[in-house]
């Protein structure tokens, strides 16, 4: 073989080599990319699927233990909504950061997809060891994260499921977790669940009442009640507050304690909040068209609601469709909700108020706000929880403490309402004590839309002349037995404070 034969095998073999090593590179390049995400550079479901599997195969030849944690961050779709899904990426990047630093090395974590993880914990001891690792990472990311100018703090309900028996499929420790995460979102979420059995029903039972929300919402099967918000003074009925039940085609009435809880936890409370907007504004505008009634009508929005962005349009639309004038609209938002993301809260509140609705809070005293909240909340009115009600006329204390919630208002310039009076006597001291309005089965019980115009067309003296001197007796709505709904003015014998929710 000659001495060039020989130098071209050698390029050969060299560009050979050089090609076999970018190939490799590349293979390796593409399966890292295939088994790990994208933006965090975490393992995916795919590769966390895998360890899991091979997890489940060791335990079953050296008799160790292992568990799974099921991770879904609370609150995340309002940091993109808030600060834009940039700013998320970034969020959810910092968060895994701070899971790796937070759990063992030998432990594999994963983001299986959007806002959820996962982490497989294994070998002894296992005992007890899930437990600590969560609260772990509960604590990890209760401190606020720095994403650019902004610091960011989210929650984490967490689930965790166990190999107690030894026998459990990777699919089933991946599922029992994710079930026990969903029981942990649903009783709060900021917390972590261990998986019972108990959790396969409950799920079930959620997931079919979920669907039976759709289908109430797609065939017209939710109404509206109204409750009388009256002037203390002058027994003028100056508004109402819109009630969502369900009129279920098999169950009969299903008490709001029951489906709205579900709503928020599917998320459903938004199209359902948005469907009672328009009902509402599209009642009381109808009353001020044909009875020159100009009412001021009092909508709840709930926590998931006041998270969303797309709030201020629906709030909007409901008056661009009914012609209702802003001004006549208050949303009712309730202390603890505000309270619980108050920077939030803020914004969100200011949204709305920009479109000249008013706002109120709910429940007032019982989600302790601080004087530089009220401050900076754009807040109309108060709404005097009806746990200070019931104590005005038991003494002295209950007296001044409700005393206080009405002056505080007047220094802020704020509206009083006070909710659930259901005695003469009630009404009698919230209005020696400033209160300016009052609603609560002492006026009325929710009623239906006709019933408003009965009492519209009646006038403010009879209305005065029922609750400030006359009995009364259990009234039923016009649909049938409703716990929820309560028992109104008739002008007879006793007296029922037979009250759940309203």
């Amino acid at each position: 073989m000659s001495a060039r034969q020989i130098l071209v095998l050698r390029e050969n073999l060299s560009l050979t080599r050089r090609l076999e090593n970018r190939v490799e590179a590349r293979t390796a390049e593409l399966h890292h990319r295939a088994f790990h995400d994208a933006l965090t550079d975490l393992p995916n479901r795919a590769l966390f699927n895998e360890h899991l599997i091979n997890a489940v195969r060791r335990r079953g030849r050296g008799g160790q233990s292992l568990a799974v944690l099921f991770v879904d961050l609370d609150g995340f779709k309002r940091v993109n909504d808030l600060y834009g899904h940039a700013t998320g990426d970034r969020l959810l990047r910092a968060v895994a950061q701070r899971l790796t630093r937070t759990l063992r090395t030998a432990d594999t974590v994963a983001r299986l997809g959007g806002d959820e993880f996962a982490v497989l914990l294994e070998g002894p001891p296992v005992a007890g060891d899930p437990d600590t690792a969560a609260q772990r990472v509960l604590r990890a990311l209760e401190r606020p994260l720095r994403i650019g100018p902004n610091r960011i703090t989210v929650g984490a309900s967490i689930g965790i499921a166990v190999d107690v028996n030894g026998d459990e499929t990777a699919e089933e420790l991946l599922r029992n977790a994710d079930l026990a995460m969903y029981t942990a979102k649903a009783n709060g979420g900021q917390h972590a669940e261990r998986f019972a059995t108990e959790m396969h029903s409950a799920v079930l039972e959620r997931m079919r009442l979920e669907a039976e929300l759709r289908s109430a919402l797609a065939h017209d099967e939710f109404f509206l009640l109204y409750q009388p918000v009256i002037d203390l003074a002058s027994g003028v009925t100056r508004g109402v507050e819109a009630l969502i039940r369900w009129d279920h085609p098999r169950r009969g009435l299903v008490s709001p304690v029951e489906f709205i809880p579900a709503a928020e936890a599917t998320g459903l409370i938004v199209p359902i909040g948005a469907w009672v907007l328009r009902q509402a504004c599209a009642q009381v505008q109808s009353w001020t068209v044909t009875e020159g009634a100009v009412l001021q009508l009092n909508v709840n929005v709930s926590a998931v609601q006041l998270a969303d962005a797309g709030l201020p349009d629906a709030v909007a639309a409901a008056l661009a469709d009914s012609g209702l004038d802003p001004a006549q609209l208050t949303l009712e938002i309730t202390e603890s909700v505000i309270m619980d993301d108050l920077p939030g809260a803020i914004a969100a509140l200011h949204a709305v108020r920009a479109l000249g609705v008013k706002l109120a809070i709910d429940d007032f005293g019982t989600g302790y706000s601080s004087l530089s909240a009220l401050r900076d909340l754009p807040v109309d009115t108060l709404k005097i929880d009806r746990s200070f009600v019931t104590g005005i006329t038991h003494g002295k204390a209950a007296t001044d403490l409700a005393q206080r919630i009405v002056q505080l208002a007047e220094d802020f310039g704020l509206h009083t309402v006070a909710e659930g009076v259901e005695q003469p006597d009630q009404a009698a001291a919230l209005t020696r004590i400033g209160c300016e309005s009052a609603q609560g089965f002492l006026f009325s019980r929710p009623v239906e839309p006709s019933e408003i115009l009965v009492l519209l067309r009646a006038g403010s003296a009879e209305m005065v002349d029922e609750w400030s001197g006359q009995e009364f007796h259990p009234k039923r709505p016009s649909r049938g037995p409703d716990r929820s709904i309560g028992y109104g003015i008739s002008g007879a014998t006793g007296v029922r404070t037979e009250q759940t929710a309203t």
